[in-house]
């Protein structure tokens, strides 16, 4: 299924659907992801959500697409016209599993602020990951995995260039997710509006949206 290219109006995914009833027996389509050229960046499936979530919440500035790559996406008058990708919830896996940075799943807020608040110093994240390490066997920290997660989301949140001018935004993804960058952007932009939507219901109103407009074409 080809990209679409950006800028691109989100009510225009009907008209690119792909049909693979041939494949499945029944009417199905396949919606087309996005791809932005510069800086290059696609997405597939995110789409989907950013028009629901601009439909349940037209208003915000902002779209934070929160997981395992996180998107901040950028959408004027209904056409996304920048989004940005951080492999934030893919690092975080991966150094809790595969580095000296394991933590046990023992979890507290406070720890995970202050890895929000220690993410805007001037130490680059690489140094501020052996932080992680250091603070623990200094027990300057008791529960790593939320530090370092607290970190991470600081990390993406304080470099994130949508966010800087933004004074609204709407934070999509699971329950914990959504709590979490609740919190972090709370803390570090206590002015900014948030709208909070789960996936489920981004990805729903986002597909019966798309239904809808292609039943009306057709």
């Amino acid at each position: 299924t080809p990209y679409c290219e950006t800028p691109f109006l989100l009510t225009n995914l009907s008209e690119h659907l792909v049909d693979i009833a041939h494949l499945t027996n029944r009417p199905a389509w396949i919606v087309p992801g996005l791809k932005q050229a510069s800086p290059l960046n696609m997405m597939r499936g995110e789409e989907v959500q950013t028009l629901g979530a601009i439909t349940a919440q037209p208003d915000a500035d902002c779209i934070i697409l929160c997981g395992t790559h996180s998107k901040h996406v950028l959408v004027s008058d209904g056409t996304i016209t920048h989004f940005d990708t951080f492999m934030t919830g893919e690092l975080y896996s991966i150094l809790q599993q595969h580095s000296i940075l394991a933590g046990t799943e023992e979890w507290h807020e406070s720890d995970f602020l202050l890895g929000v608040s220690d993410s805007a110093s001037s130490l680059n994240l690489l140094q501020q990951l052996f932080t992680v390490r250091a603070n623990t066997l200094s027990d300057a920290i008791q529960f790593p995995r939320a530090y370092l997660s607290g970190l991470l989301i600081g990390t993406e949140i304080h470099n994130a260039a949508l966010l800087k001018n933004a004074h609204s935004c709407t934070i999509v993804g699971s329950k914990r997710l959504i709590a979490l960058y609740k919190l972090a952007l709370s803390n570090s932009r206590p002015d900014m509006k948030l709208y909070l939507l789960p996936a489920e219901k981004a990805t729903l109103t986002g597909l019966q949206t798309i239904q809808r407009r292609h039943r009306d074409t057709i």
